[in-house]
């Protein structure tokens, strides 16, 4: 099951797979946010799947992301952080950040709620921070 709402206090869509999460649940909640027309330009999104569990193959990953793709003309910008705690729902959510590799969508995966919404309302980049047990920090030359 996916629910969400949008949380007006941190200005972004909070969501919450629960139990096993399939591939049209997923597709059925990126058209719901295509489709509102009260979200701002700049969407950030926070997906918290610690108490679910994704119920698709790799090769679905395709067809999730050309659902997110219609998307992308509605929004100026997409920042999505997903908290995943299964390391096969994690590998999962890798093999997407590959696929989903686009100027304006940001995607990142972490293992805390804390830390992906630090890196969703602080811009990090993925090339100038690296997410540590305490947050995100600059990248420093050693």
């Amino acid at each position: 099951m996916v629910s969400f709402n949008y949380n007006h206090n941190s200005a972004h869509v909070d969501a919450r797979f629960i139990g096993d999460v399939s591939q049209s649940e997923i597709i059925n909640f990126i058209y719901d946010l295509r489709v509102c027309e009260t979200y701002p330009c700049d969407l950030n999104i926070l997906i918290d799947a610690t108490d679910g569990a994704l119920s698709i193959k790799p090769n679905q990953l395709y067809r999730i992301f050309e659902e997110n793709a219609k998307m992308f003309g509605k929004y100026s910008s997409l920042r999505v952080a997903l908290v995943m705690k299964r390391p096969l729902d994690t590998a999962l959510a890798l093999i997407y950040t590959k696929i989903s590799n686009m100027e304006d969508y940001k995607y990142q995966v972490f293992s805390t709620r804390s830390a992906a919404l630090v890196w969703l309302h602080n811009g990090c980049q993925n090339d100038k921070y690296t997410i540590g047990s305490n947050g995100p920090r600059p990248n420093v030359a050693r």
